[in-house]
């Protein structure tokens, strides 16, 4: 049987060997889920430093795009949600099965008993599938090792290598920016981080259209108001409770050279520089630097900043992926 919208319980545990103990797991809520559907992959033990979670949340969308890839089921929506110990309820689900692992199935209990007794979801069908025991991995889960703190020569937090405990990096004001077309798991994991670190509000910057008409396949560039659109409602999915803001992006700094209540700025590597400029500009107005979290580029294994992280999950390949397809079903049919 197929589901139109799926939820995954994973517990999580060392997100380095994420690999090892989901593959099986995902492909199979993947194979239960219908093309078009969703599959959303609940965390119940969010780890307890920012750079563990960049990995979690990174790690979990490379294995599912992975896997739907193989299954041809490219089209389901795919998202990851790290409210497991404290389950935001508000949220605007259309579950119709809960999945598990044989090695978690422990986790339905737990998460039915976050839920009220009157409440649908326990009623929910239950899927259990097969889980490989991975060498790493034993009755107790995985021991999450303790990343080293660390801060680069720019002053940005570099998430590759650790933060300090939860709690101790959260800001109440968070601001991010960037095109977000075709938003990819490269945006869902810049805005996942945002809203992670944001306690009150999360301020996002969208390009306005004016700054995209030099961009490659500019012609199939999702419209300022779907790009928006899309955006918020990612948010507002995995942060129910947290304000969201957007403004139109007409030049680098946007609302972080306009608003002074700004605490902290999300980035990818590849708008590093982007970041140093705000800040240069936001001290000489006199006002206070942003703490600076710069995420890394998804999807890449072997690019690098010195080749603009050549093999990085792109808006611009799937736009040229639109426009084939379109110019394909454009063109007259020559068969005989």
């Amino acid at each position: 049987m197929l589901f139109t919208s799926t939820l995954l319980l994973v517990e999580g545990g060392d997100p380095h060997h994420l690999a090892a103990l989901y593959t099986g797991v995902i492909n199979k809520a993947l194979y239960n889920t219908m093309a078009n559907g969703s599959l959303d992959v609940l965390v119940m033990k969010c780890p307890n430093h920012i750079s563990a979670v960049q990995t979690v949340v990174s790690g979990f969308y490379n294995i599912a795009r992975a896997q739907a890839r193989e299954l041809r089921r490219t089209s389901i929506r795919v998202r990851v949600l790290l409210d497991g110990q404290n389950v935001e309820l508000a949220r605007r689900q259309n579950w119709e099965v809960i999945t598990a692992g044989k090695l978690e199935e422990d986790l339905i209990t737990e998460f039915r008993y976050q839920v009220p007794e009157n409440s649908q979801l326990l009623g929910l069908p239950v899927v259990i599938v097969r889980m490989d025991r991975s060498d790493e991995y034993d009755q107790n889960g995985y021991t999450e090792e303790q990343p080293t703190d660390q801060t680069t020569d720019n002053g940005f937090t570099d998430l590759s290598v650790g933060q300090p405990d939860a709690g101790e990096w959260e800001h109440d004001v968070v601001a991010v920016g960037g095109t977000f077309d075709h938003l990819h798991d490269g945006h869902k994991l810049l805005l996942t981080i945002a809203g992670f670190l944001a306690k009150e509000k999360l301020i996002v910057g969208i390009t306005g259209t004016e700054l995209l008409v030099n961009k490659k396949y500019a012609e199939v560039m999702e419209p300022y108001m779907k790009r928006r659109n899309n955006v918020e409602e990612f948010v507002q999915y995995l942060y129910p409770a947290l304000e969201v803001e957007s403004h139109m992006l007409h030049d680098v700094a946007g609302p972080t050279g306009t608003i002074e209540d700004i605490d902290a700025l999300v980035l990818s590597s590849e708008t590093r520089k982007g970041g140093e400029a705000i800040n240069k500009f936001r001290q000489e107005k006199g006002w206070h630097p942003l703490v600076i979290y710069e995420v890394d580029v998804i999807g890449c294994e072997t690019g690098c900043e010195a080749d603009n992280w050549s093999d990085k999950l792109s808006s611009t390949e799937l736009r040229r992926l639109e426009l084939e397809k379109l110019r394909l079903t454009d063109s007259p049919n020559k068969s005989i």
